[in-house]
């Protein structure tokens, strides 16, 4: 999803209905409702201004919870190799936060030690304790209640000053703490669930990405066990290792969610926060409509489907590449500029009661319009001499049954003069799309023309220059030119106002081949290779 069609909502109005989270939730777009939960009563009970810490200290003071401890600047990552783990009460826990707003952090912070280790610490929790500034300390995903009904959450006690909002009609499966002392910053990563992630106290800004962005993000192989997390540091980018990482850099929408405020955050979407001081926040997951479909039957089915889904989008994204107006288009567009109205091909296409405009009568041989390059637009010729060109300054042409094929003879430079040095054919055969730098003008010119344009030139080159012809279906075409011609095929079946029926027009061009299926099966080759 392009950042261009999207947009973080925003929803003031209160209350929230559950059909209006309902649309936004299948819209699969982040959402912000302001003040959504403003009046859970932890809002007033934990604010830690007024007291608030003592108040879920004394209520599940005692569970026991892993903290995440980092030196401060630095992420928290998904994984063990991010951060140190320090097993510590809760109850401690707020003590920290506690110090933390009353001594904030101190201008000796960046001597602070990387790791336990280096200082030989085996008692982690009184080492927090007694160097609280130098540390940034997070509290994630510690649960308050959870549907699997195993292991009883830590922090269950917390659930009566909660509410589940009316407007989430679906079944919870988690409700998770998340709580920060002398702020944290997390990894850039995406959850597996939906996602309502609500402000208790503190703040927290919101980075956000669609899942498309997984291309310019790097999230860690699937087999790791922080697969959903991005192996960049959102801080400190390596960009030599990671360079699509510029364009998620440009495409990301930032959101600031306050005490109250709650953000919708769609299965898949990559998301980075960073948290001040001392923030307290909840979280509701849920299962998606489309998680519901995972470890069943349809797995390998679905599997395919996307695979065959993104190879569909990557080369929709390669063909307008090609698509772009190139050195070769603007050239056309000169000179059919600079021909009179009424000799030249306007915008390639082609009023079929305007014999003046391109449509070829010719004389009758056989049943059949005979095609020259005589009875061609000035634009039209142009096209006709890269085509030809190029492929027999790239590609050998063999006659059949000797001698040279056509009135005027294979390629003559009486008739068909145009230098052609910058554009490639065999190369991109070989290599794929993109394995050579030179221009690919004959996927070009079929990413230019007007089909019916293409069907006339073609019939021009299987009158005047078979051989070539031949070469080119055979052995010239790139797999982008091969997947550009035969869309362009399927557009002239949809056609009425064409020279020929497209029976008549596939009979035409395949009677140049000795062996028609070998023509097909090329064309076929090149498409597989381009996808």
């Amino acid at each position: 999803m392009d950042k261009r069609n999207w947009r973080v909502q925003q929803v003031q109005a209160l209350p929230i209905s559950a059909d209006l989270f309902a649309e936004i939730e299948a819209s699969n777009v982040p959402a912000v409702f302001l003040g959504a939960v403003k009046d859970w009563p932890a809002q007033a009970l934990w604010d830690p201004s007024k007291g608030g810490l003592q108040h879920v200290k004394d209520l599940a003071g005692s569970a026991m919870v892993q903290a995440m401890a980092t030196t401060a600047g630095s992420n928290f990552y998904g994984d063990i190799r991010g951060h140190e783990r320090v097993p510590i009460s809760f109850g401690a826990f707020v003590d920290l936060a506690e110090k933390s707003l009353t001594s904030g952090m101190h201008e000796n912070d960046q001597d602070m030690p990387m790791s336990f280790d280096e200082v030989g610490v085996t008692d982690r929790e009184h080492y927090l304790v007694e160097n609280t500034s130098g540390f940034q300390l997070y509290l994630a995903q510690v649960g308050i209640y959870s549907q699997d009904g195993g292991a009883f959450p830590p922090l269950a006690a917390l659930m009566g000053d909660l509410a589940i909002p009316d407007f989430l009609a679906k079944p919870v499966q988690n409700i998770n703490l998340w709580m920060s002392v002398n702020g944290s910053r997390s990894s850039t990563h995406y959850d597996p669930y939906q996602n309502l992630l609500c402000v208790v106290a503190g703040s927290k800004r919101v980075k956000l990405w669609p899942p498309s962005a997984a291309p310019t993000l790097y999230p860690l192989p699937i087999y790791g066990e922080a697969s959903n997390h991005s192996a960049v540091d959102f801080v400190n980018p390596d960009l030599a290792t990671y360079p699509r990482f510029k364009e998620a850099l440009e495409a990301y929408e930032t959101v600031t969610l306050d005490v109250g405020d709650a953000l919708f955050i769609p299965e898949g979407w990559y998301h980075q926060v960073d948290s001040a001081n001392v923030t307290i926040a909840v979280n509701f997951w849920w299962e998606s409509e489309s998680s519901a479909k995972l470890g069943t039957h349809m797995d390998a089915y679905l599997l395919r489907r996307v695979l065959a889904n993104l190879v569909d989008l990557e080369k929709e994204k390669m063909i307008k590449e090609v698509s772009k107006l190139s050195p070769l288009h603007v050239m056309a567009l000169h000179v059919q500029a600079s021909q009179p109205p009424d000799k030249c091909l306007q915008a390639h296409t082609l009023k079929s009661n305007n014999k003046a405009m391109g449509r070829i009568s010719g004389e009758e041989t056989k049943g059949r319009r005979k095609y020259v390059v005589e009875n061609l637009t000035a634009t039209e010729s142009e096209y006709l001499r890269t085509l030809v060109l190029s492929v027999s300054t790239s590609t050998p042409t063999n006659n059949k049954a000797g001698g040279t094929a056509g009135k005027h003879g294979e390629v003559s430079s009486a008739n068909i003069d145009m230098k052609v040095s910058d554009c490639t054919l065999n190369d991109g055969v070989s290599k794929g799309f993109k394995g050579s730098r030179r221009k690919d003008c004959i996927a070009e010119i079929f990413s230019a023309l007007d089909p019916r344009v293409l069907q006339r030139l073609m019939l021009v080159m299987v009158s005047e220059f078979p051989r070539t012809f031949e070469a080119l279906i055979l052995n010239g075409l790139s797999p982008a030119a091969s997947e550009l011609l035969t869309r362009r095929f399927e557009e002239m079946d949809t056609m009425s106002e064409l020279g020929m029926s497209q029976a008549e027009f596939y009979e035409h061009i395949y009677s140049v081949f000795d062996n028609p299926r070998s023509a097909m099966a090329a064309l076929l080759d090149g498409k597989e290779s381009f996808a």
